[in-house]
Protein backbone atom coordinates (compact mmCIF):
# COMPACT_ATOMS: atom_id res chain seq x y z
CA UNK A 1 0.00 0.00 0.00
CA UNK A 2 1.06 3.53 -0.75
CA UNK A 3 2.24 5.37 1.83
CA UNK A 4 -0.04 8.62 2.61
CA UNK A 5 2.65 10.80 1.72
CA UNK A 6 2.07 10.00 -2.05
CA UNK A 7 -1.08 11.07 -1.85
CA UNK A 8 -3.50 13.93 -1.98
CA UNK A 9 -7.21 14.24 0.14
CA UNK A 10 -8.88 12.51 -2.49
CA UNK A 11 -6.21 9.35 -1.91
CA UNK A 12 -5.94 9.39 -5.83
CA UNK A 13 -2.96 11.31 -7.16
CA UNK A 14 0.03 12.41 -5.81
CA UNK A 15 -0.03 15.60 -3.39
CA UNK A 16 3.54 16.84 -3.41
CA UNK A 17 4.95 16.64 -6.90
CA UNK A 18 3.31 20.03 -8.10
CA UNK A 19 4.69 21.50 -4.79
CA UNK A 20 8.11 19.50 -5.37
CA UNK A 21 8.27 21.16 -9.01
CA UNK A 22 7.38 24.48 -8.36
CA UNK A 23 9.79 24.64 -5.68
CA UNK A 24 13.08 22.98 -7.49
CA UNK A 25 11.77 25.72 -10.66
CA UNK A 26 11.92 28.26 -7.94
CA UNK A 27 15.41 27.57 -6.57
CA UNK A 28 16.29 27.13 -10.69
CA UNK A 29 14.95 30.90 -11.05
CA UNK A 30 16.44 32.52 -8.46
CA UNK A 31 20.01 30.91 -8.55
CA UNK A 32 20.14 31.50 -12.56
CA UNK A 33 19.18 35.18 -11.41
CA UNK A 34 21.81 35.79 -9.13
CA UNK A 35 23.89 34.45 -11.92
CA UNK A 36 22.88 37.00 -13.91
CA UNK A 37 23.58 39.85 -11.48
CA UNK A 38 27.19 38.22 -10.70
CA UNK A 39 28.11 38.39 -14.34
CA UNK A 40 26.68 41.93 -14.43
CA UNK A 41 28.92 43.00 -11.80
CA UNK A 42 32.05 41.12 -13.29
CA UNK A 43 31.26 42.82 -16.35
CA UNK A 44 31.44 46.50 -14.80
CA UNK A 45 34.47 45.57 -12.81
CA UNK A 46 36.37 45.02 -16.47
CA UNK A 47 34.70 48.18 -17.59
CA UNK A 48 35.93 50.20 -14.27
CA UNK A 49 39.33 48.77 -14.78
CA UNK A 50 39.44 49.25 -18.15
CA UNK A 51 38.90 53.02 -17.04
CA UNK A 52 41.15 53.20 -14.91
CA UNK A 53 44.00 52.12 -17.40
CA UNK A 54 42.37 54.27 -19.75
CA UNK A 55 43.10 57.20 -17.68
CA UNK A 56 46.28 56.33 -16.50
CA UNK A 57 47.85 55.77 -20.27
CA UNK A 58 50.04 58.30 -21.98
CA UNK A 59 48.08 60.81 -23.66
CA UNK A 60 46.71 59.87 -27.15
CA UNK A 61 47.77 62.74 -29.83
CA UNK A 62 44.33 63.70 -30.96
CA UNK A 63 44.72 64.93 -34.42
CA UNK A 64 41.89 65.03 -36.04
CA UNK A 65 42.12 61.59 -37.81
CA UNK A 66 41.87 59.18 -35.25
CA UNK A 67 39.35 56.80 -35.36
CA UNK A 68 36.19 57.52 -33.12
CA UNK A 69 35.76 54.25 -31.80
CA UNK A 70 34.39 52.89 -28.87
CA UNK A 71 37.41 51.83 -27.74
CA UNK A 72 38.63 55.60 -27.11
CA UNK A 73 36.27 55.85 -24.46
CA UNK A 74 37.63 57.62 -21.54
CA UNK A 75 40.97 57.44 -23.14
CA UNK A 76 43.33 60.29 -22.30
CA UNK A 77 44.17 62.35 -25.00
CA UNK A 78 46.61 65.52 -25.94
CA UNK A 79 45.39 68.29 -28.29
CA UNK A 80 47.12 70.95 -29.97
CA UNK A 81 46.16 74.08 -31.31
CA UNK A 82 43.72 76.88 -30.45
CA UNK A 83 40.52 77.80 -28.61
CA UNK A 84 37.27 79.34 -30.51
CA UNK A 85 36.76 81.70 -27.48
CA UNK A 86 34.26 83.49 -29.45
CA UNK A 87 31.97 80.09 -30.21
CA UNK A 88 31.80 79.66 -26.21
CA UNK A 89 28.79 77.88 -24.65
CA UNK A 90 27.46 78.11 -21.16
CA UNK A 91 25.89 74.15 -20.11
CA UNK A 92 23.20 76.33 -17.15
CA UNK A 93 21.84 74.52 -14.26
CA UNK A 94 25.51 72.30 -13.47
CA UNK A 95 25.19 70.89 -10.00
CA UNK A 96 28.88 71.56 -8.29
CA UNK A 97 29.97 70.26 -4.70
CA UNK A 98 31.92 72.96 -3.26
CA UNK A 99 32.51 72.26 0.57
CA UNK A 100 29.93 69.92 0.55
CA UNK A 101 26.81 71.96 -0.43
CA UNK A 102 25.83 72.10 -4.12
CA UNK A 103 26.27 74.92 -6.05
CA UNK A 104 24.59 76.25 -9.57
CA UNK A 105 26.60 77.13 -12.21
CA UNK A 106 28.04 76.67 -16.03
CA UNK A 107 30.13 74.18 -17.53
CA UNK A 108 32.52 75.91 -19.98
CA UNK A 109 31.75 74.24 -23.42
CA UNK A 110 34.81 76.01 -26.22
CA UNK A 111 35.51 74.56 -29.61
CA UNK A 112 38.72 74.16 -29.88
CA UNK A 113 40.81 74.25 -33.55
CA UNK A 114 43.19 71.64 -34.09
CA UNK A 115 46.36 71.97 -35.75
CA UNK A 116 44.76 70.33 -38.86
CA UNK A 117 43.17 73.45 -39.64
CA UNK A 118 40.14 71.16 -40.62
CA UNK A 119 38.46 69.66 -37.21
CA UNK A 120 37.49 70.71 -34.13
CA UNK A 121 36.30 69.48 -31.04
CA UNK A 122 34.49 70.49 -28.41
CA UNK A 123 36.29 70.84 -24.91
CA UNK A 124 34.12 71.07 -21.74
CA UNK A 125 36.97 73.42 -20.51
CA UNK A 126 35.42 73.11 -16.38
CA UNK A 127 32.85 74.33 -14.04
CA UNK A 128 32.21 77.90 -12.45
CA UNK A 129 29.81 79.22 -10.30
CA UNK A 130 26.35 80.87 -11.37
CA UNK A 131 26.38 84.98 -10.28
CA UNK A 132 23.40 84.61 -7.52
CA UNK A 133 22.72 88.29 -8.26
CA UNK A 134 22.93 87.97 -11.65
CA UNK A 135 21.09 84.36 -12.95
CA UNK A 136 21.61 85.65 -16.70
CA UNK A 137 25.43 86.94 -16.60
CA UNK A 138 28.38 84.88 -17.34
CA UNK A 139 30.71 85.37 -14.49
CA UNK A 140 34.24 86.18 -15.55
CA UNK A 141 36.94 83.70 -16.35
CA UNK A 142 40.25 83.51 -17.92
CA UNK A 143 40.52 82.82 -21.45
CA UNK A 144 43.63 80.90 -22.73
CA UNK A 145 45.04 82.54 -26.03
CA UNK A 146 47.04 81.60 -28.84
CA UNK A 147 48.42 78.01 -29.76
CA UNK A 148 48.63 75.91 -26.84
CA UNK A 149 47.91 71.97 -25.62
CA UNK A 150 45.15 70.61 -23.79
CA UNK A 151 44.83 67.15 -22.23
CA UNK A 152 41.64 65.64 -21.13
CA UNK A 153 38.86 62.33 -21.62
CA UNK A 154 37.62 61.84 -24.53
CA UNK A 155 33.51 60.69 -23.62
CA UNK A 156 30.88 60.54 -26.02
CA UNK A 157 28.13 62.84 -26.21
CA UNK A 158 25.93 61.08 -24.51
CA UNK A 159 27.49 59.05 -21.26
CA UNK A 160 26.60 57.97 -18.20
CA UNK A 161 27.72 60.20 -15.68
CA UNK A 162 29.11 63.16 -17.43
CA UNK A 163 25.97 63.11 -19.32
CA UNK A 164 24.77 66.32 -21.45
CA UNK A 165 21.32 66.87 -21.63
CA UNK A 166 19.39 66.31 -25.06
CA UNK A 167 19.21 69.01 -27.89
CA UNK A 168 16.95 72.28 -27.52
CA UNK A 169 16.24 74.80 -29.70
CA UNK A 170 18.06 77.59 -27.72
CA UNK A 171 20.54 79.70 -28.81
CA UNK A 172 23.33 82.46 -27.69
CA UNK A 173 25.97 81.20 -25.23
CA UNK A 174 23.81 80.40 -22.34
CA UNK A 175 21.90 76.96 -23.08
CA UNK A 176 20.02 74.72 -20.90
CA UNK A 177 20.68 71.74 -23.68
CA UNK A 178 23.86 70.85 -25.32
CA UNK A 179 23.88 68.72 -28.69
CA UNK A 180 27.38 68.02 -30.96
CA UNK A 181 25.19 67.56 -33.86
CA UNK A 182 23.14 70.13 -33.29
CA UNK A 183 25.76 72.73 -32.62
CA UNK A 184 27.39 71.48 -35.67
CA UNK A 185 24.55 72.15 -37.44
CA UNK A 186 23.93 75.52 -36.12
CA UNK A 187 27.72 76.82 -36.82
CA UNK A 188 28.22 75.14 -40.12
CA UNK A 189 31.67 73.94 -38.48
CA UNK A 190 33.11 70.13 -38.75
CA UNK A 191 33.25 68.49 -35.12
CA UNK A 192 34.42 65.59 -34.30
CA UNK A 193 31.65 63.41 -32.32
CA UNK A 194 33.50 63.32 -29.02
CA UNK A 195 33.72 65.92 -25.88
CA UNK A 196 36.68 66.32 -24.52
CA UNK A 197 36.66 66.80 -20.49
CA UNK A 198 39.92 68.83 -19.77
CA UNK A 199 42.26 68.09 -17.08
CA UNK A 200 44.15 70.18 -14.96
CA UNK A 201 47.62 68.95 -16.74
CA UNK A 202 48.91 72.59 -17.98
CA UNK A 203 49.51 76.13 -16.00
CA UNK A 204 47.10 77.87 -18.33
CA UNK A 205 44.15 75.01 -17.11
CA UNK A 206 45.20 75.35 -13.78
CA UNK A 207 45.03 79.15 -13.59
CA UNK A 208 41.86 79.98 -15.23
CA UNK A 209 39.20 80.03 -12.39
CA UNK A 210 37.31 76.75 -13.89
CA UNK A 211 37.05 73.54 -11.49
CA UNK A 212 37.86 70.46 -13.01
CA UNK A 213 36.50 68.04 -10.59
CA UNK A 214 34.88 65.22 -12.99
CA UNK A 215 33.14 62.22 -11.43
CA UNK A 216 33.80 58.15 -12.62
CA UNK A 217 30.52 56.92 -13.53
CA UNK A 218 28.86 55.05 -10.59
CA UNK A 219 28.74 51.66 -12.69
CA UNK A 220 27.03 50.02 -8.97
CA UNK A 221 29.36 47.00 -8.74
CA UNK A 222 27.97 46.88 -5.42
CA UNK A 223 24.83 47.06 -6.24
CA UNK A 224 24.92 44.17 -8.44
CA UNK A 225 26.68 42.00 -5.76
CA UNK A 226 24.03 43.15 -3.09
CA UNK A 227 21.41 41.82 -5.64
CA UNK A 228 23.01 38.59 -6.09
CA UNK A 229 23.28 37.95 -2.46
CA UNK A 230 19.90 38.62 -2.28
CA UNK A 231 18.92 35.92 -5.34
CA UNK A 232 21.37 33.35 -3.75
CA UNK A 233 19.41 33.54 -0.03
CA UNK A 234 16.22 33.06 -1.51
CA UNK A 235 17.03 30.23 -3.31
CA UNK A 236 18.88 28.95 -0.27
CA UNK A 237 15.67 29.67 1.62
CA UNK A 238 13.52 27.76 -0.80
CA UNK A 239 15.51 24.84 -0.98
CA UNK A 240 15.77 24.74 2.64
CA UNK A 241 11.73 24.94 3.26
CA UNK A 242 11.10 22.02 0.65
CA UNK A 243 13.70 19.91 2.52
CA UNK A 244 11.78 21.10 5.69
CA UNK A 245 8.69 20.07 3.83
CA UNK A 246 9.60 17.06 2.67
CA UNK A 247 10.69 15.64 5.82
CA UNK A 248 7.68 16.80 7.73
CA UNK A 249 5.41 15.06 5.39
CA UNK A 250 7.58 11.90 5.28
CA UNK A 251 7.36 11.40 8.91
CA UNK A 252 3.56 11.85 8.56
CA UNK A 253 3.10 9.51 6.06
CA UNK A 254 5.53 7.07 7.99
CA UNK A 255 3.39 7.17 11.50
CA UNK A 256 0.21 7.11 9.29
Amino acid sequence: MESAVYRNKSGNKPAFWPWLALALAGVALTVSLGNWQTRRAAAKEQLQRHIAQAMQAQPLAFDGHVDPGATLEWRRVSLRGQYLRERTVYLDNRIQNVSGQGVVGFYVLTPFQLEDGVTQIIVNRGWIARDAHRIGAVPPHDNPTGVLTVEGVLHKEIGQTLQLAAASSASGPIRASFSVDAYQRETGMTLSPWIVYQLDRAQEARSDGLVRDWQLPALGVEKHRAYALQWYAMACAIALGTVVWLWKRFNRGNEA
